[in-house]
């Protein structure tokens, strides 16, 4: 009898990673652990806000930020319930609590790849990781798995678009044919690692392009459980390289000019 591959899974604490833990757990995949991770205290945002502005340039960055602020006020209310809707009233509560009533072990985190963290992985010794999380997975992470997998997830067809918002920039260059999710093997590059599987979808004009991230998250919940449940099952896993690869397929949040030209460009594909 074959036994089951384990997993450990490593999570984001926002809704729609928590959604995916919630699949995998529904699923048949082998759950040795679960490792949360969290940067949203002060000291964090903090951090990430100086590397943000390092890595765009302040003006850009001002002009982000400026448009979330804008983006809130347009989309919010719309966004909240879209997404409850999206995930089927989906409660992180109820989530927590089959956790520890299936006695699946649990760690909190702000990093992966701190010392706490690894030691945690290590103990429990997974064939294989499952991510579904924004934070990014250092190569001490990456090596720990028996199987050297980690299987991962992107809302966007790699390697076309890679990095943020996916489904925004797909608009933006008029080509509402690459709007859809991707599954593959995590490395040490941005959305880079080699193809599992992806599908295209349709774009939906009649929410905003946030509210199609969360649908294209929801795709990725469900496929991130089925190929865990086939991996942890013995089935084996075939993945192609993503090529070409490129830089300028990488993709970052945009600012208000940005919005504003994917406004026009939005009207011009209803």
């Amino acid at each position: 009898m074959i036994q089951n591959k384990s997993a450990v899974i490593l999570i984001g604490k926002s809704i729609e990673c928590l959604f995916s833990l919630r699949q995998i757990l529904n699923s048949n995949c082998l759950v040795s652990g679960v490792v949360f991770c969290d940067q949203n205290d002060f000291i964090s945002r903090l951090k990430n806000e100086y590397k943000r502005i390092i890595k765009y340039g302040f003006f850009l960055r001002l002009s982000q930020i400026f448009l979330s602020c804008v983006y809130i006020l347009i989309y919010a209310r719309d966004d909240r319930l879209f997404i409850k809707k999206c995930l089927n009233n989906f409660d992180p509560q109820e989530l927590y609590k089959e956790l520890d009533s299936r006695g699946i072990s649990c760690f909190n985190t702000s990093t992966y790849h701190s010392e706490e963290t690894l030691s945690y992985i290590k103990k429990i010794d997974p064939d294989f990781l499952v991510c579904h999380s924004p934070y990014w997975l250092d190569k001490k992470v990456r090596a720990l798995p028996r199987d050297k997998l980690i299987i991962g997830g992107h809302p966007g067809l790699v390697p076309f678009y890679r990095g943020s918002h996916s489904a925004f920039w797909s608009i933006y260059d008029q080509c509402p044919d690459k709007n859809g999710y991707s599954i593959f093997c995590l490395d040490h590059g941005i959305d880079s690692g080699p193809l599992i599987e992806q599908e295209q979808i349709q774009y939906d004009f009649s929410i905003s392009y946030k509210s199609n991230d969360y649908l294209l998250m929801k795709y990725i919940s469900l496929a991130l459980a089925k190929v865990a449940e086939q991996y942890s099952q013995g089935k084996k896993i075939s993945s192609i390289p993503q090529a070409p690869l490129l830089q300028s397929q990488i993709r970052t949040p945009p600012g208000l000019v940005d919005f504003l030209k994917f406004q026009i460009r939005k009207i011009s594909e209803v």
